[in-house]
C-alpha cells in the first residue's frame, strides 16, 4: 500500500502514517494475507501503544534461549554494555 493510498483512507501524515507503513512491512513479512491490512492499520492508529507492546513481546530472554540450545552453542564470552559519558566537544578526554 502506497502512502497516497493510506492518506486517502484518512490516515493523518506523520507518526500515524509511519506506523502504518511499518505495520504493513511486518504484516506482509509474517506471511499474512493482504486482505487484513486495512483493519490492522486502523487498529495501529487507534491504539499505537498496543502495537509497540506487540512488537516487544516477540523478543525472548537471551539467557533462556541459550540454555535451551546448550547442545548447539558454546558460550565463549559475555558482553555487558555500560553507559559511557562522553566529554563535551572541545574538552580533553579524561583517559
Amino acid at each position: 500500500m502506497k502512502p497516497q493510498q493510506l492518506l486517502r483512507l484518512g490516515l493523518p501524515e506523520g507518526t500515524p502514517l509511519r506506523l502504518a507503513r511499518e505495520f504493513i512491512r511486518n504484516f506482509m513479512a509474517a506471511g499474512n494475507p493482504s486482505s487484513g491490512i486495512e483493519t490492522g492499520i486502523f487498529q495501529v492508529v487507534a491504539d499505537p501503544a498496543a502495537f509497540f507492546r506487540m512488537k516487544l513481546s516477540v523478543y525472548k530472554d537471551i539467557h533462556t534461549v541459550m540454555a535451551a540450545q546448550s547442545d548447539l552453542v558454546e558460550i565463549l564470552g559475555r558482553f555487558d554494555p555500560k553507559l559511557v559519558k562522553m566529554c563535551p566537544a572541545g574538552e580533553k578526554a579524561e583517559d
